[in-house]
């Protein structure tokens, strides 16, 4: 048997090395190595990063996101809906694929065994991590982090979660676009369940469209299984987030490094890709590999579901395995198995242990996030048979033990492989509740040193035996007891665990044994075998799995634990409680779950998912670590109390009445904790009720405690208004009277401070001190005031606030009696009669020691006859004081009108159908005409479609006309077109497979457009490229609809040519011009051009297959041939791949 490759330790490094050179190469690129691509170790069995073993890898998987309207090359930017498959009515997208195990060389696939099995889901949806989603009556709460898994079999759905928000979820669009992808060890779920058919449903996805990336969502899962009949292969899982948007063709490359290949024979490789958000309709993304070591040649990759210029293109190429929905073009999902083409070891050469691969993408977004690689390989075995030895026997592969029973073991280590095996160990991992009792080791070969065997208490939940074989020779004889162990531990006798656990006194045993191939240095790890079961039907398949053990008590050993601890927390910042925060109540290492025991569904709570904040008291479960059948309920309390201080006291708008007061009152307000409360303020009486009362301005603050000594502290500030103050303005007050103060004394003051409304009474003081209101101002917005026309005297002003604070200011005015009078004016009253207005003074106190004199020159007391315009007139009295009045007769305005107007679209119409509504203020008597439009009866109406200006004119009582102009808008639209193909140039024919581009130059708000290319095709983009695959004459039409669902079109004919070749009648060589010299055809769209001149004797004088050429120049052999006539043959191949000749003859001229 030939040998085969293996991967050695370097291997594992080069691959996560090669992850981040593939996503970090080029700067000119968007490429984020999220997270770093590392082998990929199952939570539970062997701790090996490669797998070697009798077996292989399978990938499986599914959309759960399709088109609405499916097609093989649309992307899923277009609008998408969900894949929804299992008939359930309470999902609301789901997708299945079935896991098939191979028959290779005739391995039974009922003994094929899962070694591990790891679940993937991704998708583009809204921002958010947890969001709902309502269809056909089921609303879901969807949550990223959470998805429903189900095995072959199996009725209900199980809750997947990742594990420490395994791999990466964005936080926003702003962060990798948005693309998530989620993992979660399910190998103890597909284990049990085998080949069939597997369901994911319910990811966390989003019908629509999500912009000019789009959204998709689906899964995959990569299983690793064994047979013993199969090839011997290392097969190695890596994992990561590698995101790239890049749009320049820039290469990423690949260095792979440390495995070996055979030293003879053929090499085999094996690559499995997940990747997501790759688009179908793009091209410009691929994968080479190099041929040999540093040849610099490459072999671009692909499989039979993509091409070599567009590898993730939303294929799912997985084997055949059945799927369901099974589907081509899965919308942003890529899952891909493949060999690669290694014939001849091409590319992988026998002894070779690097190579490269170059990845690149020129438009395309997307993200990887599994790659997995299988390689033929030499057996590196060596066998750690684990036997109980009290001839106990396994009921249903379960050991009925005795409580504080001593259980003797015997593990026996033969080599089963074909290679020299260095740095072996054994290790066996302990029960929490189990206790060790000895060890001893025995060696049997000459050659080696093995260390003596021995118990570490600190390695796993109950400590671990060790044994540090070291070298293992290779032997001929797979048979062969190289050497043995043997052990005794201690059943467990009580099921209460430390610190109030309670822990199941069944237990457990396993182990496993480590290694490196001597020669290769390719690490390896395998489970600890029971032995090979009695079945018939599998009779090579080893018994790998735990030794499981029952403890037979006959009295009850276990000590009750009083009481469920509850631990209260309340007021902590953030969105969710801390595991910190109760770690302390447990020993270190417990892990923290919703549900015991914790499977699949549970929720774990760690660093990266805290416990959630709710007002009520909810159960948890602390997992003791290494054994999770110790366990430790718990309730966690938390009450989240808030308190806020608010002013009870109102004083219109102010805290406290006025400056100086004590009359603010303050309470506090809780919500949630626990009651009764207590309050404690710091105001100086300490008050411990829940308000308090007559307080100055100042801080005040409350200290809130809840039964559960829960305490919260808030405040408040009280601020006192301004003391009310009047201030004068003495530039603007007139406190001393002459013949320029006939209009009398005048005070202006400013009340500031206080509380709004504020009021200011003026008073007059008599001789006596008795005081006379003269007037009052109040205003609750205004401070300043003034009075006016004050006589001489004494005079008080009092001003309040709204809270009745006040202040007042005494002021005196002198000087003599001012003049007095008053007057009237009659106005304007009909646009009929323009002069008709009126002005008359009327004196106080004796008519004749007034004296007039008017602008007019009038010298009457008051004039009459009057137009609109303005006067003035100048009284002196007997003193020789006088005063100018200033009077305006306004003219009458035309009355006060506004036009409103409502439009309305009417398909064929030339404008707006507009209706003109006359408003007028007041429901007067008036006469309205229109210029044109069909009017009410009482003109307040007017409607017309046709465009144009027209006039309102409105009369009112007083006969005054007042005109506006409205207008009716134009209404267009219509669809016009052009179109042009790769040369632009006017008059250019078209050509089959031509892109042609059509630009629609619609007028008017065009909503959608509908293209029919005369073909048999449409598009309803604004402005499509269109090719066409047959010659002919073709109407195109535009149909375009506007946002009132008004329709134009506009037909135009194209003529498309299949090709053109045209041949001259004729040539004149050696032209003065130098035109027409050459012979040669005129062609377009056509390939593989051969071109013959023969004489007239049949002779060939001239071929040329050179399509750029010029062609034959009149000459033969150096020398002018004779004018005349000659033949012509053509070979050529059309745009249909088909071979045509043509044939003729033509003039040659001198």
């Amino acid at each position: 048997m030939s040998a085969a490759p293996e991967f050695s330790k370097n291997y594992l490094w080069q691959i996560c090395l090669a992850a981040f050179l593939l996503l970090l190469a080029a700067t000119d690129s968007k490429a984020q190595l999220v997270k770093p691509f590392q082998p990929r170790v199952p939570d539970s069995g062997p701790s090996t990063s490669i797998y070697n073993i009798n077996g292989d890898f399978s990938i499986i998987g599914n959309t759960n996101l399709t088109l609405e309207n499916y097609s093989l090359n649309f992307q899923n930017n277009y609008p998408m809906v969900y894949v929804d498959a299992d008939d359930d009515p309470q999902t609301l997208n789901s997708s299945s694929a079935d896991l098939v195990f191979p028959n290779e060389n005739g391995a039974d696939p009922t003994c094929t065994r899962v070694v591990y099995a790891g679940l993937y889901w991704t998708g583009r949806s809204r921002e958010e991590r947890q969001f709902e989603v309502s269809k056909s009556g089921v609303t879901k709460s969807f949550d990223k982090h959470a998805v429903s898994f189900k095995t072959p079999g199996q009725t209900n759905y199980t809750t997947i979660r990742p594990e420490n928000e395994e791999i990466w979820f964005p936080g926003s669009y702003l962060e990798q676009d948005g693309l998530f992808v989620g993992y979660a060890d399910v190998t103890d779920l597909v284990q049990a369940a085998g080949q069939g058919e597997y369901w994911l449903a319910d990811i966390a996805l989003e019908e629509g469209t999500g912009g000019s990336i789009g959204f998709y969502g689906g899964w995959g899962m990569v299983i690793v299984y064994e047979n013993p009949l199969m090839e011997a292969r290392d097969v190695v899982v890596f994992d990561g987030y590698a995101y790239v948007a890049s749009y320049l063709d820039d290469d990423y490359f690949l260095d792979l490094e440390g495995f070996s290949a055979v030293a003879s024979g053929a090499v085999q490789v094996k690559m499995g890709m997940m990747g997501a958000e790759g688009e179908r309709g793009g091209t410009g993304d691929y994968i080479e590999i190099e041929k040999g070591k540093n040849s610099g040649e490459f072999v671009r990759l692909s499989h039979e579901a993509n091409d070599t210029f567009n590898f993730f293109n939303s294929s799912i190429y997985t084997g055949g395995n059945p799927r369901n929905p099974e589907l081509i073009n899965n919308t942003g999902i890529d899952l891909a198995v493949f060999e690669l083409p290694n014939e001849d070891n091409s590319i992988i050469a026998n002894g070779q242990s690097s190579t490269r691969i170059k990845y690149t993408t020129v438009i395309d977004t997307y993200v990887i996030y599994n790659i997995t690689f299988s390689i033929n390989a030499r057996q590196t075995r060596l066998e750690a048979k684990n036997e109980l030895g009290n001839d106990i026997q396994p009921i249903n592969d379960v050991y009925q033990v005795n409580a504080n029973e001593e259980l003797p073991f015997r593990l026996e280590i033969r080599n089963r492989g074909q290679e020299p095996i260095e740095d072996a160990r054994v290790e066996i991992s302990l029960s929490a509740l189990t206790d060790f009792s000895s060890v001893s080791s025995t060696w049997l070969l000459g050659s080696g040193n093995p260390g003596e065997a021995y118990f570490d208490a600190s390695i796993g939940p109950g400590g671990s035996i060790i044994w540090e074989i070291g070298s293992v020779p290779g032997t001929t004889d797979p048979d062969e007891l190289l050497g043995y162990l043997e052990y005794t531990l201690v059943s467990p006798d009580n099921c209460a665990g430390p610190e109030g656990f309670q822990c199941d006194t069944d237990f457990s045993l396993s182990g496993e044994v480590t290694g490196a191939n001597a020669e290769t240095g390719v690490a390896f790890s395998a489970p600890l075998i029971q032995g090979f079961p009695e079945d018939e039907d599998c009779p090579s398949s080893p018994n790998s799995g735990p030794m499981e053990f029952e403890v037979i008590s006959e009295g009850e050993f276990c000590s009750s634990v009083e009481g469920v601890l509850e631990i209260n927390l309340c007021e902590l910042p953030g969105d969710g409680i801390p595991v910190s925060e109760i770690a302390d109540n447990f020993p270190e290492g417990t892990k923290f779950y919703d549900a015991f025991p914790p499977g699949p569904s549970a929720r774990a709570y760690d660093g990266a998912n805290p416990f959630p904040k709710v007002a009520e008291s909810r159960e948890y479960f602390a997992v003791l670590e290494g054994d999770e059948s110790c366990f430790r309920p718990f309730l966690l309390d938390y009450q989240s109390m808030q308190v806020s201080v608010s002013i009870s006291s109102d004083y219109n708008g102010a805290s406290i009445s006025c400056q100086g007061a004590s009359d603010g009152t303050a309470v506090a307000t809780v919500e949630g904790g626990i009651p009764p409360y207590t309050f404690q303020w710091d105001n100086p009486g300490n008050s411990t009720t829940e308000s308090v009362e007559n307080l100055p301005e100042g801080t005040y603050t409350v200290t809130v405690t809840d039964s559960q000594s829960c305490s919260v502290t808030a405040s408040i500030t009280l601020q006192q208004p301004q003391p009310v103050d009047i201030q004068l303005d003495t530039q603007n007050s007139v406190f001393n009277l002459d013949c320029d103060g006939s209009d009398g004394g005048v005070v202006v003051f400013e009340v500031g401070g206080g509380s709004l409304p504020v009021k200011a009474a003026l008073l007059s003081v008599g001789a006596s001190g008795t005081e006379e209101s003269v007037d009052v101002y109040e205003s609750g917005t205004n401070r300043t005031f003034s009075f006016e026309g004050l006589l001489p005297g004494r005079y008080v002003i009092k001003a309040s606030d709204a809270n009745q604070c006040s202040s007042e200011l005494a002021f005196e005015v002198q000087g003599i009696q001012p003049l007095s009078y008053s007057t009237s004016v009659s106005p304007l009253e009909n646009c009929q009669e323009p002069e008709s207005g009126a002005i008359l003074i009327i004196p106080d106190g004796d008519a004749d020691t007034i004296n007039y004199l008017w602008s007019t020159g009038a010298t009457t007391a008051g004039i009459e006859g009057l137009a609109a315009g303005d006067y003035s007139v100048r009284i002196t009295d007997s003193f020789g004081c006088s005063r100018e009045e200033q009077f305006t007769i306004a003219p009458l305005e035309p009355l006060s009108f506004a036009v409103s107007s409502a439009t309305e679209v009417v398909c064929g119409a030339p404008g707006l159908k507009t209706t003109f509504f006359v408003e007028l203020a007041d429901e007067e008597d008036v006469d309205i005409i229109w210029s044109g439009g069909q009017s009410s009866a009482d003109g307040r109406e007017m409607v017309s479609s046709q465009p144009g200006s027209y006039t309102v004119s409105v009369r009112g009582e007083n006969g005054c006309v007042s005109e506006q102009q409205v207008e009716v808008l134009p209404y267009a639209l219509n669809a016009g077109f052009d179109f042009y193909g790769p040369d632009p140039t006017a008059g250019t024919p078209f050509f089959i497979a031509d892109e042609i581009r059509f630009e629609a130059a619609s007028i008017g708000n065009i909503r959608s457009y509908l293209w029919d290319f005369g073909d048999g095709t449409s598009s309803e983009e604004a402005s499509p490229s269109h090719s066409y695959s047959r010659q002919g004459d073709f109407q195109v039409s535009l149909e375009v609809t506007d946002a009132n669902g008004c329709v134009a079109r506009e037909s135009r004919p194209i003529s498309i040519r299949e090709f053109q070749i045209r041949m001259p009648d004729a040539f004149t060589p050696g032209s003065a011009d130098g035109s027409n010299s050459h012979y040669f055809p005129v062609f377009e769209k056509i390939d593989g051009l051969e071109f013959w001149v023969y004489n007239k004797w049949g002779e060939v004088i001239f071929y040329t297959d050179d399509g750029n050429g010029s062609g034959w120049d009149g000459t033969v052999q150096g020398k002018e041939a004779m004018a005349g006539t000659y033949v012509y043959k053509l070979r050529y191949t059309a745009p249909d791949g088909s071979e045509a000749f043509r044939s003729g003859t033509f003039l040659l001229i001198r």
